[in-house]
């Protein structure tokens, strides 16, 4: 069962956009934060250099939003409905944090320490054994939610979205889910193989590549290969922390200083040398792949590119 927070939440704290109630990262610009959230967190814990580094991809973001004709008012409370809330919106009353995990981008590590945070995991023995669809029951949704609770909870409390370079994303969701031969998607690719190119020995005789797996993207949205702006409507949510996967050791340290857990929570090792050998094994396998094809797919994930600065010539 999903443990809920004894304590009682405020939600009264006031917002204004006075000098006063924001946070000074010390790269000139200043982040609107509601009273609470400056309150309840350990900024003066987090490195000077690292709140910076939030703050620039923050307003990559609220860029992204207005170059997308999208409404952001700095310093007003945030308005979101639950038809426009991420189903993957997961909210902690303990730690009092809204996360939203993007899929292949460190999202069992996120879910791990979201986990250890409400005290419904100990050990991480079992969850490295236990695939994410397992979860879902012990998750709390954003959406699920009152008005009032929703409301209440995206202003005060801090929000995280997870973000990795789209085309290593790609290649881990084929070695994980179609790779192999019970793979979550390897019947669903076989069925697409079969029906819309005609490849009837396709499983006999024939792999499923991943060009094939490229093509059957293209065609079929899934959490596993969406958009960051499909998964986690930013421009919605208004994200307070955009944590990379390429930088996942620092950012999970500090996001657990905030949250005044770091003495608390052991980080798995570090992915520094694993990102290395990604990018090295992602480039085989985009060697390949037709140029038009990998045209398409990089128009796919044009907001990573230039918002995130995922460089897409690499692969």
């Amino acid at each position: 069962m999903y443990i809920l927070n004894k304590n009682p939440i405020d939600f009264t704290a006031r917002f204004s956009t006075s000098r006063t109630d924001v946070i000074k990262t010390g790269s000139g610009r200043y982040e609107y934060m509601s009273d609470i959230v400056q309150q309840k967190f350990h900024w003066a814990r987090v490195p000077k250099e690292w709140m910076e580094t939030m703050n620039r991809r923050r307003q990559m973001l609220f860029q992204m939003c207005q170059n997308q004709n999208e409404t952001i008012m700095l310093g007003t409370p945030i308005k979101v409905s639950k038809h426009e809330i991420p189903d993957r919106n997961y909210v902690d009353d303990i730690s009092r944090i809204i996360l939203c995990p993007i899929s292949k981008s460190g999202s069992r590590t996120w879910l791990k320490i979201y986990f250890k945070l409400n005290g419904q995991m100990n050990t991480s023995v079992e969850y490295n054994q236990m695939p994410l669809p397992y979860f879902e029951p012990y998750v709390r949704k954003l959406k699920t939610y009152t008005d009032f609770g929703i409301h209440g909870r995206v202003n005060s409390y801090l929000k995280i979205m997870t973000v990795r370079h789209p085309l290593v994303r790609l290649v881990s969701a084929y070695k994980e889910q179609v790779a192999p031969t019970r793979g979550l998607f390897r019947k669903l690719l076989e069925d697409f193989l079969i029906k819309r190119k005609g490849m009837a020995d396709v499983n006999k005789t024939r792999t499923v590549t991943f060009v094939d797996f490229l093509q059957f993207t293209l065609e079929y949205p899934n959490i596993h290969w969406d958009t960051f702006n499909t998964f986690c409507a930013p421009c919605k949510m208004q994200y307070d922390l955009v944590v990379y996967f390429e930088t996942l050791a620092d950012d999970a340290k500090n996001v657990l200083s905030l949250l005044g857990a770091d003495d608390k929570i052991k980080l798995p090792p570090s992915h520094r040398a694993d990102q290395m050998s990604s990018d090295d094994e992602a480039r085989q396998y985009y060697q390949g792949v037709d140029r038009d094809l990998l045209k398409q797919v990089i128009a796919k994930y044009w907001a990573e590119e230039k918002y995130f600065g995922y460089n897409m010539n690499k692969f």
